[in-house]
């Protein structure tokens, strides 16, 4: 009688179990200028995608080269930006421009869109390597045991 009582009070304490472990994978949808990832209906950053893989070996370099590519971009964009910018300033304020950083920022933004490009590219392909190799389980709820009342009495009922 006490294993039962101590068997129930311990299937009370517990409601919700998992039948398995569920491995969600990660959604891709094109956006303007690259790829965004989804997983768990929350778009990811490149840290975030590579926290997720950096446990990989395989993923692993495959995530650091976009994210450094996604950095690289991201810097050459900038600067590039801001060159054009403060040459369009100066010609704004009356004064004469210096045409040679404005070129070179120009040079800079055209190097940043394929740099931009390819990390996207290789974190698309990490992505799809990892839905590969962790395909969502087909379990994607949970099970629970709940006690219930019914028209014979007491029951144990499992939801899947």
């Amino acid at each position: 009688m006490r294993v039962v009582f101590l068997i129930i009070i311990g299937l009370i304490l517990i409601p919700n179990l998992n039948c398995q472990d569920k491995q969600s994978s990660i959604l891709i949808a094109e956006d303007f200028g690259g790829y965004k990832f989804i997983k768990d209906g929350k778009i990811l950053t490149y840290r975030q995608l590579y926290e997720i893989m950096k446990d990989d070996s395989e993923l692993e370099p495959i995530m650091n080269k976009a994210w450094s590519y996604k950095t690289f971009s991201n810097v050459t964009g900038f600067v590039g930006g801001f060159m054009i910018g403060w040459t369009i300033g100066t010609m704004i304020s009356g004064h004469k421009p210096d045409y040679v950083i404005g070129g070179i920022g120009c040079g800079l933004l055209v190097l940043t869109i394929p740099t931009s490009s390819h990390g996207s590219i290789k974190a698309r392909n990490a992505v799809d390597i990892y839905n590969k190799k962790y395909p969502t389980s087909f379990m994607n709820s949970k099970t629970e045991i709940k006690f219930a009342f019914n028209p014979n009495g007491f029951s144990l009922r499992f939801l899947f």
